[in-house]
Parts: structure tokens; sequence; C-alpha cells
């Protein structure tokens, strides 16, 4: 109702303002990601990567390595073995950034960083692995306030332990997930929980 993607493409093609279309599909990437439309979150995600460059250092760019990978690991078991290959290639050349940016500011970027490499062992199998990385993630960005960054990676452990048959594990992280979108405000996304996962919440 109160914002048009179409129009605003519009204008900043006009403008050639590419910086606030790489934001664009920065945010509509996050959108899609965390409502699970995840082919179209990667769609998305790439278009904005494709004009990265117009926002140089700004902050704003960020979340798309973040998320980008995180869709593409979404997508993974889905492709053929060579598009498997292409993901693998774009979250490794994504880490690369994100641990550079952990080394010099852990507190910001360490928490995604495990996030997307749990996902990561999960896609290729190692179990155990991804464990450790989820649990390490969600105390991360607890520690350091990342409210809706404890959220998905409490949503990521309830789907990995689900897909595992460990519905008892599920619930309890998805029932963290939800409590930390409802405090983060976001009541779009807790309805979407209730309407997808009715047993992990059931009290």
């Amino acid at each position: 109702e109160v914002y048009s993607e179409s129009q605003a493409l519009e204008k900043y093609q006009v403008a050639q303002d590419w910086a606030s279309m790489c934001n664009l599909y920065t945010h509509k990437a996050i959108l899609l990601y965390l409502f699970g439309n995840y082919q179209e979150a990667v769609e998305s995600s790439r278009l904005a990567m494709s004009l990265i460059d117009s926002i140089f250092s700004r902050y704003i760019g960020i979340p798309v390595y973040f998320y980008q990978s995180l869709a593409e690991l979404s997508v993974y078991l889905s492709l053929p073995e060579a598009e498997q290959e292409l993901v693998l290639n774009n979250v490794q050349s994504n880490q690369q950034k994100m641990l550079t940016w952990a080394d010099n500011a852990p507190m910001n970027f360490q928490h995604k960083y495990d996030l997307v490499e749990a996902e990561r062992y999960r896609v290729l199998g190692n179990k155990f692995e991804a464990l450790e990385l989820y649990d390490k993630a969600i105390a991360g960005a607890k520690e350091n306030e990342y409210l809706q960054e404890e959220a998905l990676a409490n949503e990521l452990f309830a789907k990995f332990y689900l897909d595992w048959g460990k519905e008892k594990y599920a619930a309890l992280h998805m029932l963290q997930a939800y409590y930390c979108y409802s405090r983060w405000g976001a009541k779009a996304k807790i309805n979407d929980l209730e309407q997808r996962y009715p047993n992990l919440l059931r009290p």
C-alpha cells in the first residue's frame, strides 16, 4: 500500500540510481528468504550482487552477502550437480569477505559467518559440524543483541532437527525463534511460523 516496486525501479533506472536499486533488491531478497521463497530470493540477491559496486563500502551492502549465501544453500539440494558447484563457489566467495569482517568486528559478523557455515555443513551432510555451528551462531547473535538473527538461527536449527526427525529438539528451537521474532515485533513472521509449524508451536 505504501511502496510500489515497479514505480521505484522505473524511477531508479531513469536516475541511474544503482545504489537504491541494489538496496531494493537486497531487501526484497531478505523478505523472500524469510518467508520461504528461496528461489526468488536467490534471483533477487543475484540482481543485488550485480549492482554491489554501486554502494562502495556502505553498510547497507553487507546483508546481501549473508542472505545470498543462506538463500543459495536453501535451494542447493534441489539443484543438479553443476549448479550445486556454482552455489558452493558463490557461498565460498561471500564467506571469505564475511570472515575478513568477522576478524575485524566479530561482534557484528562472527555469528553471521557461523550460521552460513552451519547451513553449508547441513547441505553437505556433516550433521555434527553443523550442530556446533548453529549453537555458536545462536550464542553469538544473542550475546551481541542481534535479535532478528538469533531468531533466524533458531529457526534454521529447528528445521535442521526437523529434517533429522528429532521433533523434540526442533520444537525447542522453533519456540525460541518464535519468541525472538515476537520481541523483534515481526508479526507477519510469527504468523507465518504459526501456519507452517503448528505442531512445533503447540503449548
